[in-house]
């Protein structure tokens, strides 16, 4: 790969004519780089899963919370239980958004209540217990929704519980930038590092060609 590129960009007798030391340098910085082209997207890839499954594990934290404290009304709505001691704005619950739907994906319930509800119905589930999604709530917001079904008071329903997820969003954007504004500084520092590596390791060579060019016929 590395004498294909030196033959396609550079011309052989220019090539040929610089120092070995020079030479040493450039194939280590481009080593260099194609590995930091490899290593930062999987560097990004593995942030982004880590950041997603915790906001996963949250958003299993804030169903089993939401899912405690919800009953049925005569009516067959659903609401927050009348006899809890927290409502959805207590400390723990405040920024969580939920909804709950019935089997035939009628809307029985959201929160906030003043807020605009999400227009898209529940998803299909199939056979899968827990569903993960992105969604968008208002003022189109980006976020992340776990949907269940479950059982209030006998009657089956949908829940569903959603948490922003700008913040992860501009959290990946700035390790983006950091990891690409980083790409050329560390090749840069790896070619002077190799230039360096080079001299060091070529100057027993160098000593032994000079004691050689003394040795006369």
């Amino acid at each position: 790969m590395i004498t294909f590129l030196r033959k396609a960009l550079i011309p052989r007798d220019w090539w040929t004519r610089r120092s070995l030391k020079l030479r040493l340098a450039a194939c280590f910085t481009v080593v260099s780089g194609a590995v930091s082209l490899v290593l930062i997207p999987a560097a990004y890839t593995l942030i982004d899963q880590r950041l997603h499954l915790e906001q996963d594990r949250q958003l299993r934290i804030d169903w089993a919370l939401v899912e405690a404290h919800l009953e049925a009304t005569k009516d067959g709505g659903i609401q927050w239980r009348s006899n809890s001691p927290a409502t959805p704005s207590s400390a723990g619950y405040a920024s969580t958004w939920f909804d709950v739907w019935s089997g035939k994906k009628m809307l029985l319930s959201h929160w906030p209540e003043d807020a605009t509800q999400v227009l898209q119905p529940p998803r299909r589930g199939g056979k899968k217990a827990e569903i993960f999604y992105n969604i968008k709530l208002e003022e189109n917001t980006p976020a992340r929704s776990l949907q269940t079904v479950t059982r209030v008071d006998g009657r089956r329903v949908i829940l569903r519980v959603f948490r922003d997820e700008s913040g992860i969003r501009s959290t990946l954007r700035e390790i983006l930038a950091g990891l690409v504004l980083g790409l050329p500084i560390s090749i840069l520092l790896a070619g002077a590092g190799g230039y360096l590596m080079a001299g060091k390791a070529l100057k027993p060579l160098r000593a032994m060609a000079s004691e050689a060019g003394k040795i006369t016929s």
